[in-house]
């Protein structure tokens, strides 16, 4: 099973949350940007049957400037806008080329996907 979260309003088209689980929602602001207001988390799963749709019809409708993760044991995938990576635990490489690209799309430093998301998929 894969997990991760979804800013609910990061989305061009909700009907994405229609292929997961969602586990947990709450309301908060973004790390570094309180002045953006409040955003609506939601924590998720989603099983491989669901994952070659989700990841298609994500990268269609996430927002620029967003991203979202998925985790399986030691492989996380981000998707941004048009853009898909996958990482691996122990492979800083990998990190760091999305948080170039991501940075570039104008995600804040503090937001940026990290190891312990491997470890915290929910966080």
């Amino acid at each position: 099973m894969w997990q991760g979260v979804i800013i609910e309003e990061s989305l061009k088209d909700k009907s994405l949350l229609d292929l997961v689980k969602i586990i947990k929602s709450i309301e908060s602001t973004l790390e570094s940007e309180t002045d953006k207001g409040t955003f609506h988390f939601h924590s998720y799963e989603l099983n491989d049957k669901n994952l070659d749709e989700f990841i298609r019809r994500a990268k269609e409708v996430i927002k620029s400037g967003f991203y979202l993760h998925l985790v399986r044991n030691n492989t996380m995938i981000i998707i941004l806008s048009d853009k898909v990576f996958k990482v691996h635990r122990g492979n800083p490489d990998e990190f760091k080329a999305i948080w170039d690209f991501a940075i570039q799309m104008g995600i804040h430093r503090d937001q940026l996907p990290t190891e312990h998301l491997l470890d915290y998929p929910f966080d």
